[in-house]
């Protein structure tokens, strides 16, 4: 299961990334039961675009001042909701093991990971090289992946 979680977690910040990208989908070509779970669980939430990639359609919408980019399957399940935050976001320990090991690298862009259920978040940084690292809730490293994006 923790392995399936850091691939979703992987491709869910890659795709991120690409979602500038995407081509905007018409709310007409989301499924309904899609539109539903999403506005079930976010009521407030107005001015949303869509995308579709890899078999999962992605909300994406600004709250609270922050990007928020969900991952839906085609049963309006939702698998992670990826919220950009400010490198200062990171818990502690992430940004001393990129202090650490990547001294004098740029964090170009951060994130939090949300799964559903209650699973605990995951967070990711990005460096002015492209990598990306994943970090647990705690900010325990636990995955470095090349952005596929710029290969």
């Amino acid at each position: 299961m923790t392995k399936i979680l850091i691939s979703l977690s992987v491709a869910a910040v890659l795709s991120f990334h690409a979602m500038a990208q995407q081509t905007a989908l018409p709310a007409s070509k989301v499924p309904q039961n899609v539109l539903n779970s999403f506005q079930s669980a976010n009521p407030n939430v107005s001015n949303v675009t869509w995308t579709e990639e890899q078999g999962y359609f992605e909300p994406n919408w600004t709250q609270n001042g922050q990007q928020h980019t969900g991952y839906m399957d085609l049963k309006g399940k939702y698998i992670q909701t990826v919220v950009k935050v400010g490198a200062t976001a990171l818990p502690a320990a992430a940004a001393a093991y990129i202090h650490d090991n990547y001294n004098g690298q740029i964090i170009s862009e951060a994130g939090r990971i949300d799964f559903p259920q209650n699973l605990p978040s995951r967070f990711y940084a990005r460096l002015g090289d492209g990598k990306q690292l994943l970090f647990d809730k705690d900010g325990k490293f636990i995955y470095i992946t090349q952005n596929v994006l710029k290969q």
